[in-house]
């Protein structure tokens, strides 16, 4: 068994730099996956073709900490912040994500991971007697080594500069603190354009961008939905207390613009400080007040609302990286607008029967070229007309539709339920 200090070679991986792992046989990337809540302790690994995701990526830390005597690493996943774990020691039992964090001081024996260099920056990862294997199907299990074995060795990409939260190239998630829900739309119909909150699950619906404002620089942003695109803002542009958000297109008005403050003093904060973790306000200087979550009793509905700023925690929010997603192309103030095929967008999502995509009143949706592949790679049968895809003989499961005018491609993960 060889152990790598930090320190002793290059190619080890170093401590809080972020990797994508990729299986040598197959090509495939180690996630936490399979649809639903990722933050969740429990869920199992698998792997599947990279698309930049948080929780395609992990983080390696020595353990013990602060000690000349390393006995190995604890692995944590970089969405969910929970330690890559197999508490299950039989041979074929797949691995999960668990409880701790990258910081544990004591975690568990299956957390502990050794590293054994094959080359390079390939490494056979092991816990105890096992390895961590994949298989064509996506599957990640355990399996005692074998040197011939390519399923059992992983490349170690180094993606820290894609995954260093470059607010203008993510997506987010805005959690609020008093519920822990997310700010969403409805995720049963993909046209409405009414905010809600919702238990966390890391879709489409819940993903936001944040984009400078381009009509003042003072700290403040749009705020637009990731799929479909359209732009947080006060309904009608009410100044009242209890006023309504919901989506809009981007006219540019100041009650689309928006700044994330500092909970205590107010002041304004810069990208590195509301992408880091902390619990913020988000405040709209045309109406005075702040964004908050309320729940009411009496209509036994949860809404989200604009209200005085009273300090109290539903009236704090935070941002949770989803996936390194680069806009395209600038946000396009509406007008007369030209539609690009980076801006397509496919709903609902999560999907049961038929998929819609948009892609633009300028396109002509029966020229795309559309196709559908699973968690090996494979094409999948889902007959596509004129904007609908028909997903109803698909399994339950993850799938990418890739979308073509012949020019330009997007790729759109999507949940079939």
């Amino acid at each position: 068994m060889l152990l790598y200090n930090f320190q002793a070679l290059a190619q080890v991986p170093v401590l809080n730099h972020v990797y994508q792992l990729v299986c040598r046989s197959t090509g495939q990337s180690l996630e936490i996956g399979g649809g639903g809540n990722l933050y969740d302790a429990g869920r199992n690994a698998n792997t599947w073709g990279y698309w930049g995701g948080a929780h395609q990526q992990w983080f390696f830390a020595p353990y013990p900490r602060n000690s000349s005597t390393l006995q190995g690493y604890t692995i944590a996943n970089r969405n969910s912040r929970l330690l890559l774990s197999g508490f299950d020691h039989n041979a074929g039992s797949a691995f999960t994500q668990e409880g701790g964090t990258a910081s544990a001081s004591s975690p568990y024996a299956d957390q502990i991971w050794t590293l054994q260099q094959v080359a390079g920056n390939s490494f056979v990862l092991k816990l105890g007697n096992y390895c961590l294997t994949a298989d064509g199907n996506g599957n990640v299990f355990k399996q005692a080594y074998d040197p011939n074995n390519n399923t059992m060795i992983w490349d170690f990409i180094d993606v820290s500069a894609n995954a260093a939260l470059n607010y203008t190239q993510g997506s987010f998630q805005l959690i609020n603190k008093a519920s822990t829900y997310a700010l969403s739309t409805n995720p049963n119909d993909a046209s409405s354009r009414g905010i809600a909150p919702f238990p966390s699950v890391g879709v489409a619906y819940q993903e936001w961008n944040i984009v400078p404002s381009t009509t003042r620089s003072d700290y403040y942003y749009i705020v637009p939905r990731r799929n479909p695109y359209q732009i947080l803002e006060i309904g009608g542009g009410d100044t009242n207390n209890n006023a309504t958000v919901n989506l809009w297109d981007n006219y540019q008005h100041p009650w689309q613009e928006w700044a994330f403050l500092d909970i205590n003093d107010s002041h304004p904060l810069q990208p590195a400080e509301f992408t880091d973790g902390r619990y913020f306000k988000i405040y709209s200087s045309h109406a005075g007040k702040v964004l908050q979550y309320q729940y009411y009793a009496r209509e036994n509905a949860r809404v989200v609302e604009m209200m005085n700023d009273f300090g109290q925690s539903n009236q704090q929010w935070k941002m949770k990286f989803d996936s390194y997603y680069r806009i395209a192309a600038p946000v396009i103030v509406r007008n007369d607008t030209v539609a690009v095929i980076s801006s397509v967008q496919v709903y609902p999502n999560p999907a049961t029967e038929i998929l819609s995509i948009s892609a633009g009143s300028t396109f002509n949706l029966s020229a795309l070229k559309v196709s559908i592949t699973d968690v090996t790679g494979n094409q999948v049968n889902a007959p596509y007309h004129n904007g609908k895809v028909d997903i109803s003989e698909l399994h339950s499961g993850v799938y990418v539709v890739t979308i073509s005018d012949g020019k330009e491609t997007a790729h759109r993960k999507f949940v079939k339920i």
